[in-house]
């Protein structure tokens, strides 16, 4: 009888270094901790997290915001809390709430605003944000800040990226290109090659085409880690390469995020190591031994946008 997955041990505990909310300008700025921030009644919510997430607990259950004081312990506490979307950026770990635009009213009432981001109660279900390798926030958190409504604001969404953007991200792939790239026959210039596990980063067009399936790191197992499955024990299990409108969703993003300089300022000490160990099968992408043009922060996020925007997820 095969014998069932072990149980990913986590890491340190997750932290909530950073949330901001739209204020005047219109700009992104910290929420004071006195609650004096004044946001505009068409605000969007940024959550900064020290550690990389699993995308699955990035959710809108996972916050509560609301107009009224008392605190609330978990989403089923949450009465009178606002409809609120959100999308995931794995490269700055940075989860974005909106205010749904189909609610009535489709913008915040000019009144204090209490923001509950909750800490995942135990193992298995239940909202709350965890690490990837699931370690849960250090604890839960309560912020709160002003609404201001100037007049003339309209719901903010997620941006919309152009198709000349998209075409221009094919060159955010830089070296990783380089070998996944199809050459049936050697040119003056260039050996034959065949690319890595099949996938071809030289065009979003092939990148497209050989890139949604299950990564080739995914595991199988007795605990429903076949490739594919829906809720796994284990993050990256069943994990395609990319996954259209999903970056938190897509191995390709993590393989390059463990070969990257990211911002040390907000990232715990020790997690791109721990992301290697926990999530990624084999060499980062691209691989240790290359050591020219490797990604950076803004490259990655690049990718995670084109992920997001230019593969028909919206």
């Amino acid at each position: 009888m095969e014998s069932p997955d072990p149980k990913p041990s986590s890491g340190p505990a997750l932290h909530l270094v950073a949330a901001r909310v739209t204020t005047a300008g219109p700009v992104q700025s910290d929420v004071a901790a006195d609650g004096s921030s004044q946001a505009l009644a068409n605000t969007r919510i940024e959550l900064v997290f020290d550690r990389y997430l699993d995308p699955r607990t990035a959710t809108r259950q996972a916050v509560c915001l609301r107009s009224d004081p008392n605190p609330v312990e978990s989403a089923e506490d949450c009465e009178g809390g606002v409809l609120l979307n959100v999308t995931y950026d794995p490269a700055g770990r940075v989860v974005t709430y909106y205010v749904d635009p189909g609610q009535t009213p489709s913008l915040l009432p000019a009144a204090t605003h209490y923001l509950t981001v909750y800490r995942a109660q135990g193992e298995g279900e239940g909202a709350g944000f965890r690490a990837f390798d699931g370690a849960r926030l250090e604890e839960r958190r309560e912020l709160f800040f002003q609404v201001v409504d100037p007049g003339g604001l309209e719901p903010q969404l997620p941006p919309v990226v152009d198709d000349a953007t998209c075409e221009q991200t094919a060159t955010s792939f830089g070296v990783c290109a380089s070998c996944h790239i199809r050459r049936p026959e050697a040119t003056p210039d260039a050996p034959a090659n065949e690319p890595p596990a099949g996938l071809e980063l030289d065009s979003l067009d092939r990148a497209l085409a050989t890139g949604t399936r299950a990564a080739h790191g995914g595991s199988v197992g007795a605990t429903g880690n076949q490739l594919g499955a829906k809720t796994p024990a284990k993050l990256g299990a069943g994990m395609p390469v990319l996954s259209p409108g999903d970056p938190g969703n897509s191995y390709l993003v993590y393989k390059m995020l463990a070969a990257t300089e990211v911002d040390a300022a907000t990232l715990a000490p020790g997690e791109t190591e721990r992301l290697r160990q926990g999530l990624i099968t084999g060499m980062p992408m691209p691989p240790d031994n290359v050591r020219e043009n490797r990604p950076d922060e803004a490259t990655v996020r690049q990718i995670t946008t084109w992920i997001r925007s230019c593969q028909g997820g919206e």
